[in-house]
């Protein structure tokens, strides 16, 4: 069974609500596309081709007239990917990876685990550590969240480092910012310990 990063907030508000939909899940629906996720994935490919900004913005912009007819909206997206590429240029951050899977895994029997799973868009080398940066759309107080903690905690572990040597942050496409913050190993277990129990809950609802 497996729960996402991003779904947290909703195990929070009712993880019995959460293992029934586990239990019986709905029909998938095919991701549409948005201005956000063409961004978003022009900002990667830019990374990972280390092709000049122009060549990628080139192609983000033919993308976004070939999928959508807003062009007030494209033109703020191609804004957007500008201020992103002179952000990250400015930031003194060496790409490492793109778009890296982690999981937290939480055995509940011998027969159940749930694993708590998701993507770092980005992950960097800030001088002596690391950033997982993940990509948002809108701006919100994210600090607090139940998977920031965990993120953390989970990518140092999936690339053996410690939990000290690891920040999080969120890059985000309104407001063309960026925030990071830093847990510390209290902060982490306490989020760990609350997992460890929504879980609990949400296995006791799958039997």
């Amino acid at each position: 069974m497996r729960i996402s990063f991003r779904d947290l907030e909703q195990v929070r508000f009712d993880p019995v609500a959460i293992g029934q939909r586990l239990r019986d899940p709905p029909a998938s629906n095919p991701m549409r596309r948005s201005y956000f996720l063409d961004w978003r994935d022009a900002t990667l490919r830019w990374h990972t081709r280390q092709l000049p900004a122009e060549v990628i913005r080139s192609a983000l912009e033919v993308t976004l007239e070939g999928r959508f007819t807003d062009s007030m909206r494209i033109a703020e997206t191609l804004a957007q990917f500008d201020a992103y590429t002179e952000h990250y240029g400015r930031c003194g951050f060496r790409f490492q990876r793109a778009r890296m899977d982690v999981m937290i895994s939480i055995p509940q029997s011998s027969t159940l685990a749930i694993a708590v799973s998701g993507e770092v868009t980005r992950f960097d080398r800030a001088g002596r550590r690391y950033v997982a940066c993940m990509f948002v759309s809108k701006a919100r107080d994210w600090k607090t969240e139940l998977r920031m903690p965990l993120i953390q905690y989970a990518t140092a572990t999936k690339l053996n480092l410690y939990a000290d040597d690891v920040s999080v942050g969120t890059y985000c496409l309104e407001t063309s910012t960026y925030e990071e913050i830093h847990y510390v190993d209290e902060e982490i277990e306490t989020a760990r310990r609350e997992l460890s129990e929504l879980t609990r809950i949400v296995g006791e609802s799958l039997r």
